[in-house]
């Protein structure tokens, strides 16, 4: 029922569920309301956290720019200044988040994985397109070395942990 209302609603706006836009989008909401929904701060977040049902608006909001992309639904390139500012804006708020938001905080589950996944697809779309400050920032030798290594590290440390 709640996906019926969700698709009549982005049908009433247009949203066309044959190219994949509206389903991905319908799912990606669906995820996100299932987190509001579950979580229960007075219980243990693991099953929201680890939920997929749960975690699959993150991966679903990163398909969905890409479908917007491929389709060109988004200009491929921002103006240079609105570039400037929407990285710059996302990846400034992604920061202050990542320092100041506690991750079995109420808030965190009740929207701000959300608004954090929707900065990094802002992040990502910005440095897509036109050679920025940020695109500089983020192709850093040393950050780049990080990034090569943080996926395996973070495959393996929950198995390694669990046998500690």
């Amino acid at each position: 029922m709640l996906a019926q209302n969700i698709m009549k609603l982005l049908q009433k706006y247009g949203v066309n569920f044959l190219n994949g836009l509206g389903t991905t989008l319908l799912l990606a909401l669906i995820s996100v309301i299932l987190m509001i929904v579950l979580f229960d701060p007075q219980q243990d977040a693991s099953r929201v956290y680890y939920g997929t049902d749960t975690r699959a608006f993150s991966l679903l909001f990163g398909a969905l720019l890409a479908i917007l992309w491929e389709y060109r639904m988004v200009p491929r390139k921002l103006s240079a200044s609105v570039n400037m500012v929407l990285g710059s804006l996302s990846f400034a708020a992604l920061l202050v988040m990542t320092i100041a938001i506690n991750g079995s905080s109420n808030f965190w589950y009740r929207g701000g994985q959300f608004i954090g996944t929707i900065l990094t697809v802002l992040v990502i779309y910005t440095v897509s397109g036109r050679k920025t400050w940020l695109i500089r920032f983020l192709s850093n030798p040393v950050l780049k070395w990080i990034g090569d290594r943080s996926y395996s590290i973070y495959l393996w440390h929950y198995p390694i942990i669990l046998l500690i």
